[in-house]
């Protein structure tokens, strides 16, 4: 439990997020512990009073008359023209694949977050698609078990 002290000079230093107009569950990533990866391809700098939060609802399997979510995941890729970024335990979907090299190839920034233990699938599925991933940007995150 903090002193009075204490919470007073974090507030100071970070503000208090009571002040806030954001709700109690947001993420203030200019507070981590940790610094953010170089993001060498670029990262688009939106202003957070003109963010559009938007929720697409999917069910597996689709319910009738609505797309897969592979369906969805594929007409993102596809309409991306910023940056694209994909965070994944297994990635090894050869058609999610061609879309995300396909748009790196038109120029949005692509960067890729896979968890360490199934990285080799995916460059085998690379390699056999004959693609050289040096134009995305593959991040590892190595387990400690």
């Amino acid at each position: 439990m903090l002193n009075s002290s204490r919470r007073k000079t974090i507030r100071r230093k970070i503000g208090d997020p009571e002040e806030s107009k954001s709700s109690s569950g947001t993420y203030w990533p200019m507070y981590s512990d940790t610094d953010a990866p170089d993001l060498d391809l670029g990262w688009p700098e939106i202003p957070l009073d003109t963010l559009q939060t938007n929720i697409d609802l999917l069910f597996h399997p689709p319910r009738q008359n609505s797309p897969t979510i592979k369906e969805v995941v594929r007409k993102k890729i596809q309409e991306a023209r910023q940056v694209i970024s994909i965070v994944m335990d297994v990635f090894t979907d050869v058609d999610i694949f061609k879309e995300v090299v396909n748009a790196s190839l038109r120029g949005t920034p692509v960067y890729i977050l896979l968890d360490g233990f199934h990285v080799k699938s995916f460059l085998a599925m690379a390699e056999n698609q004959g693609v050289n991933i040096r134009e995305l940007r593959l991040y590892v995150v190595i387990r400690e078990d």
